[in-house]
């Protein structure tokens, strides 16, 4: 994976591209040379094609120059890695962890946080009840969920580890396919071609120089471990001379041959460094990530809840129905209503108003499968009396579904199926039926014992312009 911000943090920072871009550079045997002043005196001088004889100055290894440039990269590495990881778990489908039960996952995921942050300040604020504690009403087998978790994660980053080195197997030197020398400006190779012949390897002469390890060199291992020269954007490899040469570096000759635009190589080079940090990254950095640690810390809390039939909180929650639908309800206790433009009350029981969801599997949400409805045999001016359970909402305009986040809306439809309830009696609204004692006779309430009982009057002082 080429990442263009490690791309431009290497361009940046990198001491080897860095100095190239600013004068000729020869890396022979660990040891990086660059032309310095115009001085003609020195042992060490490079000549090119019609160019002036330029001093050559011995300056640090690659190692040390590699080791300096990785130590100014230190947080851009660290960025690039927390970003792979997060790109890596929304790619690898990790958020399944409550099993099959796609419908309670998106409830739990999508509808809950709704529900605990209404613009009313939470269900319970209506009644001055404190919120009750998460409660799950059998026991769920979250334990065995979450290992089976930890071990999907640690296959699958493991399946990943093992691309990323198969990736890095399939990785060819930049080197050239032939070794013949050019004396113009030489024709740029592409990339693709490019593996030395044996042939020509084995004639190759390093040098009798103390061997330098290029194995842990990133540069080194695009150029198969030869020597190499980077003049005006190109890159040249170094073959030794017995007498002279273009380049003259501690009594050894070299000639110049086999250009390849250094832009490919600086390329290329970034593409390897980043399969690496990829790979540092899946062995020793996904467990620690932050966002791994949130990711895990809410599939372990979904996993509590998605096998479970019922689940409250609050004053929310959900009942597991047939054919895989589910009751999303929220809880109404007992409420007391004022007959508008009469000293009358009347007194409703409590109980759950419900939405029944079914899963969308194409469109991979929640859908509608019947509105709000009561989930027990209770009275009150918006049921009808009839025996339907469902709830009367009057003309309510459902248009909002096709352009609000879809938990949301669900979370909505249901608010405002409860306001309707405890708000929605009003002077000029039009329920099922009215609060008159013909009605309600057994309903009726005393404002004494109203007070006594500290019941709440939930449709005085209400603005019905303000959202609930």
């Amino acid at each position: 994976m080429v990442s263009r911000a490690i791309e431009g943090a290497v361009m940046d920072n990198d001491q080897v591209f860095g100095l190239a871009q600013r004068t000729p550079i020869f890396v022979i045997n660990g040891q990086v040379h660059y032309c310095f002043g115009n001085s003609r005196s020195g042992p060490n001088t490079f000549k090119f094609h019609s160019d002036r004889v330029r001093p050559v100055k011995e300056g640090p290894s690659l190692r040390v120059l590699e080791k300096l440039r990785d130590i100014k990269l230190s947080e851009s590495y660290a960025i690039y890695q927390d970003i792979f990881i997060k790109e890596e778990f929304k790619r690898s489908g990790l958020t399944n962890l409550g099993g099959d039960n796609n419908l309670v996952r998106f409830v739990l995921r999508n509808v809950f946080p709704y529900l605990r942050h209404d613009d009313e300040g939470m269900l319970a604020s209506v009644f001055n009840t404190k919120a009750k504690s998460k409660k799950v009403s059998k026991q769920s087998k979250s334990g065995k969920a979450v290992r089976d978790y930890d071990k999907k994660v640690a296959d699958y980053f493991e399946g990943r580890v093992k691309y990323f080195e198969n990736e890095r197997s399939r990785y060819k030197p930049i080197v050239p396919t032939k070794s013949s020398r050019s004396r113009n400006r030489m024709k740029e190779k592409s990339l693709d071609a490019i593996l030395l012949p044996v042939s020509v390897r084995k004639g190759i002469d390093l040098g009798g120089e103390p061997e330098v390890d290029r194995r842990d060199s990133v540069l080194y291992s695009l150029t198969n471990g030869q020597d190499f020269a980077i003049i005006d954007r190109s890159l040249y490899f170094l073959r030794k001379m017995p007498l002279g040469g273009e380049l003259n570096v501690d009594g050894r000759g070299y000639i110049l041959e086999n250009a390849i635009e250094s832009r490919k190589l600086f390329l290329e080079f970034s593409k390897r460094k980043a399969n690496e940090l990829s790979l540092d990254a899946l062995r020793h950095k996904f467990a620690e990530n932050a966002e791994y640690q949130k990711l895990r810390t809410k599939e372990i809390d979904i996993a509590k809840y998605a096998g479970v039939n019922t689940y409250h909180e609050g004053e929310f929650g959900f009942e597991k129905a047939a054919d895989n639908k589910l009751l999303l309800y929220a809880k109404i206790p007992d409420y007391v209503l004022k007959s508008p433009g009469r000293e009358a009350y009347y007194r409703f029981k409590g109980h759950k108003i419900a939405l029944r969801l079914k899963w969308n599997s194409g469109y991979k949400n929640a859908g509608l499968d019947r509105g709000p409805h009561k989930l027990s045999h209770v009275v009150g001016p918006f049921y009808d009396g009839s025996g339907s359970s469902g709830l009367c909402m009057g003309h309510y305009n459902h248009d909002y579904f096709d352009r609000m986040d879809r938990g949301k809306a669900i979370a909505k439809y249901l608010l405002d199926a409860r306001n309707v309830i405890l708000h929605g009696y009003q002077k000029g609204s039009n329920p099922y039926r009215s609060l008159s004692d013909s009605n309600f006779e057994d309903r009726r309430i005393s404002l004494r014992e109203i007070k006594k009982k500290k019941l709440p009057i939930t449709n005085i002082n209400y603005q019905r312009g303000r959202r609930r």
